[in-house]
């Protein structure tokens, strides 16, 4: 299996504007394409536990409500039952003072003045037994209260109370899938990436794809074939192999798409990535920083070829500068060519590019 360096293209910048827009939840485009099959099916499902939790919530709600009824009632027996057990006690306690001898003065006006103290604390019992409302009760009474109004709207508002609960969860599920949709054509072009890399995965590892190739130059290269500069380039994939550099733009288009003038021709396009590299290349062969062993007849040439993959369809006519292919095609034509490296050397090749544009990638 040959050697891969990084993710491809499309599905860094789909992760990219995912993660820009605080959507974490892919790690991969299956998971993407997943949570699209599944859209539907997620929006029912959310609708349907919100059903169950708002019908649990309403038995559980009218539980609550019979309980809370009951502890009205079990507090205030309670608390008036404390107030007639005092009454008894303090009654008992005026009845004993009625025994005393009457006829001793000081015992006279004590008895007196206790009665009196026991006829006010009894008179204040019965006030709180007819007015008084206990903290416990109150509390439950407001609670019972509550929860009664919003029983009464769960059992008028049903279908409302359902869309609410599930209201913060459909919005999020559809800001997913909006965000999702916008990048429809970044999802169309990570297909077609992808299946190169299935295709390339199953060479051997003297081979090494690097996904998304990135140059850019501090000073811009000349581009004479355009008269124009370049300042960075991409590359969707680029394959070292002992036969030499393969550069690759994968395109999913349809055959509309490809007889569209509007859109920027991908051989433009791949030349410019195609130069960039040979420049590369050159200038590391010339400083020494990519080691190839010499032929006594001079300088060796690393071969660069062009190639766009188009995944659905592709034009009749053939093209200078680029190989027109189908992903079917892309695996026999590599093989096609001969060795004209080591496995060393094509393994230096590779190195050397991968660190170049892993230098310019972790700038950003």
């Amino acid at each position: 299996m040959c050697r891969i360096y990084n993710e491809v293209g499309c599905v860094t910048e789909i992760m990219r504007r995912l993660h820009k827009q605080g959507i974490w939840d892919f790690n991969s485009l299956d998971e993407i394409l997943m949570f699209e099959r599944g859209y539907k099916e997620k929006k029912q499902q959310i609708f349907l536990e919100h059903q169950a939790s708002i019908e649990k919530e309403k038995a559980d709600l009218e539980s609550r409500l019979d309980q809370l009824n009951q502890d009205i009632l079990a507090s205030r027996k309670a608390f008036e039952d404390d107030l007639r057990m005092s009454i008894r006690f303090l009654q008992e306690e005026k009845d004993k003072l009625g025994d005393r001898d009457k006829h001793h003065f000081l015992l006279k006006i004590y008895t007196r003045i206790k009665v009196h103290r026991l006829d006010g604390r009894i008179k204040q019992c019965v006030s709180r037994l007819v007015s008084e409302t206990p903290d416990t009760v109150k509390y439950n009474i407001h609670q019972l209260e509550i929860k009664s109004q919003r029983h009464q709207y769960l059992t008028s508002h049903f279908n409302k109370a359902i869309s609410d609960s599930a209201s913060g969860a459909l919005r999020e599920l559809d800001r997913r899938h909006i965000a999702i949709e916008q990048l429809k054509s970044f999802i169309a072009g990570a297909y077609g990436e992808l299946e190169v890399v299935r295709i390339v995965r199953g060479f051997s590892n003297d081979v090494t794809l690097i996904n998304d190739f990135q140059a850019s130059f501090f000073k811009a290269l000349y581009y004479s074939n355009e008269n124009t500069y370049i300042k960075t380039i991409q590359a969707d994939h680029v394959v070292v192999s002992p036969a030499g550099v393969f550069v690759i733009e994968t395109k999913n288009w349809s055959a509309h798409s490809m007889n569209n003038s509007d859109l920027f021709s991908p051989i433009q396009q791949i030349k410019r990535a195609a130069f960039a590299i040979f420049t590369i290349l050159n200038e590391g062969m010339a400083t020494g920083g990519l080691r190839i062993r010499r032929h006594h007849w001079g300088e060796r040439k690393i071969p660069i070829r062009n190639i766009i993959v188009l995944t659905k369809t592709k034009p009749q006519e053939e093209f200078q500068y680029a190989k027109i292919l189908l992903p079917s095609e892309l695996a026999g034509y590599i093989s096609y060519f001969k060795p004209v490296f080591s496995i060393q050397e094509s393994a230096e090749i590779a190195q050397y590019l991968f660190n170049y544009s892993n230098k310019i990638r972790n700038q950003y």
